[in-house]
């Protein structure tokens, strides 16, 4: 399956729709339970989950926050595709958290809203709905979200939670640069940067603007790292970075 040739642009956006068949049909292919926790405008609120061994790390991904960032869900299906989220772990994906948006090719919802600046006050149904399903789930030993920047010309990374393995934001920039450029710019949306590394908590950035990342990080999640492509480079390339990461990010989790 070519997954850039298939689900190439319409218009600025992807066709949604028929992604989300592709993501659903694969996602059963290989073990994975679907299931719907809400709706927005008609696309489902989609969610895969799949167990690993007895006693495994739970690793929960999201992509598709924001509409103009495409490489995370066909990244996402393309991983599907090629059986690559090892079963050893337990995992709990969201694909598409934003379907209106990357149908339109847009940063924000259907409404014009930004939902990743609404997880501490949760005005947006789909933000809601999101965050009811999350706070049925019991806890995540790493957290993996997949977005882009188009105001970069490298990848780099936003480590919302450290955890107890060391330095392994370090082992995923060093792993990707094989493959993608890093950011090496000392300051990254206003926020002090090292080789390609934010820590985005320790000068207390957005307020009560939350994203995601912040909602997982004040519900105990044990590591949390937010993946950002720069949306510069080329799509396939910016798919090779995510799936770099993810690999690299999963191993100590495949060995404890």
């Amino acid at each position: 399956m070519n997954v850039l040739k298939t689900y190439s642009r319409k218009r600025r956006g992807l066709h949604v729709n028929r992604l989300l068949r592709a993501i659903q049909r694969w996602a059963l292919r290989t073990g994975f339970e679907v299931v719907s926790y809400g709706r927005e405008e008609g696309y489902p609120l989609v969610s895969l989950s799949r167990h690993g061994r007895p006693g495994a790390a739970r690793i929960y991904l999201s992509t598709g926050m924001h509409g103009d960032e495409p490489g995370g869900p066909l990244a996402l299906l393309s991983m599907l595709h090629q059986d690559e989220f090892p079963r050893d772990l337990d995992w709990v994906i969201c694909p598409v958290l934003n379907p209106v948006g990357l149908e339109r090719g847009t940063r924000e919802n259907g409404d014009g809203l930004d939902m990743n600046r609404d997880y501490h006050y949760c005005h947006i149904p789909a933000v809601l709905a999101h965050m009811i399903w999350l706070s049925q789930k019991p806890g995540f030993d790493l957290a993996l979200l997949m977005h882009e920047d188009w105001g970069t010309k490298g990848f780099y990374l936003n480590e919302f939670k450290t955890g107890p393995v060391t330095d392994l934001d370090k082992r995923i920039i060093s792993t990707v640069k094989n493959v993608c450029p890093i950011e090496e710019t000392e300051l990254i949306d206003g926020m002090p940067a090292t080789g390609g590394i934010v820590h985005p908590f320790r000068d207390g950035n957005f307020g009560n603007q939350w994203p995601e990342s912040f909602y997982l990080r004040d519900r105990g999640v044990a590591t949390g790292l937010n993946f950002e492509a720069p949306s510069c480079l080329p799509l396939a390339d910016r798919i090779t970075a995510f799936r770099t990461a993810l690999h690299e990010a999963v191993k100590p989790f495949q060995q404890n």
